[in-house]
């Protein structure tokens, strides 16, 4: 089994340095996106889930710890998606560029020309890559947009059992044929 994936999806990580100075402003940009459906990452449509996290210096709280002083903090990136590596990040450079520019921006080694050099981009975030050893899936075979459409079936279905409460066994039998071809 090869690290990273499991089925047809890909569970990244990476660890970039924040240029000391501007975890601030990193940290209000981030809590300025939008959740949900708003979220820059919901524009890649083939991510299953995705977020950004700033790690600041590791606790220290006395003997027996030893302190472990980072140079800086880190910004963190997970991510699932359908797919490969390369095509995903071609993703970010194509769809939500100015926000890839925008976060990874205020990280050490970024490249100047940010999303705009392609392969630069994806040279800065496959060196910063920590291999996902262990990665689970509920449905590692299933897709975004398979589990979307899984989703408004369920609701449908829901929305059914609501509706056809109370009508006999004939009439919940057309009903239901009728509306899901069964």
């Amino acid at each position: 089994m090869s690290h990273n994936v499991l089925g047809q999806s890909y569970a990244f990580l990476a660890m970039t340095p924040i240029i000391a100075g501007h975890e601030i402003a990193l940290r209000t940009h981030l809590r300025g996106l939008d959740g949900g459906q708003g979220s820059p990452l919901a524009m890649v449509p083939r991510t299953h889930f995705g977020r950004w996290v700033i790690v600041p210096q590791p606790a220290f709280e006395g003997a027996p710890m030893h302190p472990d002083p980072w140079k800086s903090q880190y910004l963190l990136f997970s991510a699932c998606f359908d797919g490969d590596l390369a095509s995903y990040l071609d993703d970010l450079c194509t769809l939500i560029p100015e926000e890839a520019d925008a976060v990874w921006g205020h990280c050490a080694g970024y490249p100047s020309a940010g999303t705009t050099n392609r392969a630069g981009f994806a040279r800065y975030l496959t060196h910063n890559q920590i291999d996902t050893s262990v990665y689970f899936s509920a449905y590692p075979e299933a897709t975004v947009q398979r589990v979307r459409e899984s989703l408004a079936r369920r609701d449908d279905l829901v929305e059914f059992t609501v509706e056809a409460q109370g009508l006999d066994d004939a009439e919940l039998q057309r009903r239901f044929r009728e509306r899901f071809g069964a």
